[in-house]
């Protein structure tokens, strides 16, 4: 519950609860442009899912194993390349705040429901329902939260508020992860789904508090067909935007890669629930503190490209230590965000997050044949083997990016207003 003290000093948000008494201190002169501080909330929120890193482990009680395991991976990113787009254009043409709290709604009927499963077809349906909170709101924390600093006149801090945001969320998926693998121990695997249905609930009511930034109210009266070819164009006719597309997908794949299999990773080096519970976390605190810094370290953006792609590689070449797991996560939440922040730069607000799921959807479409290749080199062999895969794409990826980055330069916004669409 939230309560306000009277007067409310205009820096600090009293948040009570039974037991918990939280306070936000805001330090700087000026106050939060709108929304910001319900952004940070609503992706603390979204990160708190229970049942993360006990999944694989839930799915092999039910019976689900290595190939089941990719079957359901590749009915997730069969639903977010046919919704990803369409949903992206929602977004950007209705209400990003309506379409963020349906996306948080989904994640929570998707939990519930996998956690009801006692066999794939169930649990496959559930994950379909899950890839559907992906598709509503994969670019649409990103697009309003531009969108809201821009309204205030302070887009140029951008980055450091995206990164904070996603850092939450990390944060929330890392504190998650061993209290899933607690609840799991303690009270079996689907209590720690049916936690997790409850928070999207109190998520949902903090998303509806937000207000919809004006800049959004733009996109109104153009075609769905035409929203996606003018998001499609402004790629390719941008070399920054092709530039920073090329790494979000090939980089967001890799990176998919050990969001599905990682609990496969952890199972066959004899983690259990509580093991595979901190392990998971360790992964995604990781990715969380090189969101929080990535604003400190947009200067060394290359480097960190570099540094994802070598650790990827090695890490998935051979059996070894969970560091490198954690600083290849560490790399890519500077990665993301960096390339992020370079590409909102070269966007419309209408096309925002079009854009975004444009490039989603190339990565979604990548990962339906190498899910079932991954599936069938894990049964047939071993994870490790199935991952060597991945390797192989990272590896090639990372010497003609090597010899490409010289070639790339900023360009200027390109200003693609909806007239002009129109008039195509």
């Amino acid at each position: 519950m939230v309560e306000s003290s009277s007067p409310l000093n205009p820096y600090t948000l009293h948040i009570y609860t039974p037991s918990v008494r939280l306070i936000l201190l805001y330090s700087r002169k000026n106050t939060m442009p709108r929304n910001i501080i319900k952004i940070y909330i609503a992706n603390f929120l979204t990160g708190l899912v229970f049942w993360y890193s006990v999944e694989k482990l839930f799915m092999y009680t039910i019976g689900i194993h290595a190939f089941g395991v990719s079957i359901n991976a590749v009915v997730l990113v069969i639903v977010t390349s046919i919704f990803d787009i369409p949903f992206g254009v929602l977004a950007d043409r209705w209400n990003r705040t309506y379409t963020l709290a349906l996306g948080i709604l989904a994640l929570g009927v998707g939990s519930l429901i996998a956690g009801l499963s006692h066999n794939l077809l169930m649990y496959a349906f559930g994950t379909a329902i899950y890839g559907l909170y992906i598709c509503l709101t994969n670019g649409t924390f990103q697009a309003i939260t531009y969108d809201s600093l821009k309204e205030a006149g302070k887009e140029t801090s951008y980055a450091r508020h995206q990164g904070i945001s996603y850092g939450l969320f990390m944060a929330a998926i890392a504190v998650a992860s061993p209290i899933g693998g607690l609840i799991a121990h303690s009270f079996g695997y689907r209590a720690t789904y049916y936690v997790s249905a409850g928070v999207c609930v109190v998520n949902a009511l903090v998303i509806l508090r937000m207000h919809e930034p004006s800049f959004h109210k733009l996109a109104a009266g153009v075609t769905l067909h035409q929203h996606i070819r003018e998001a499609t164009k402004l790629i390719f006719s941008n070399k920054t935007l092709m530039y920073v597309s090329s790494i979000l997908l090939v980089a967001g794949m890799l990176r998919s890669s050990l969001n599905e299999y990682a609990g496969l990773y952890f199972i066959a080096i004899g983690f259990g629930a509580i093991g595979s519970g901190w392990a998971n976390g360790g992964k995604w605190l990781f990715g969380a503190i090189g969101q929080f810094l990535a604003s400190k370290m947009s200067r060394y953006f290359n480097w960190m490209i570099a540094l994802f792609f070598i650790a990827f590689v090695i890490m998935s070449s051979w059996r070894t230590p969970l560091g490198l797991i954690f600083l290849a996560t560490f790399s890519y939440g500077i990665v993301l965000n960096e390339a992020q922040a370079l590409a909102q730069q070269h966007i419309n607000s209408s096309l925002r997050a079009t854009v975004f799921s444009v490039i989603n959807f190339g990565t979604s479409a990548l990962m339906i044949p190498l899910g079932l290749a991954f599936g069938a080199l894990a049964q047939r062999y071993s994870v490790f083997t199935a991952y060597q895969l991945f390797a192989l794409i990272g590896l090639v990826y990372f010497v003609i990016w090597l010899l490409w980055r010289r070639h790339m330069y900023v360009r200027p916004v390109q200003d693609v207003t909806i007239e002009s669409m129109k008039l195509t």
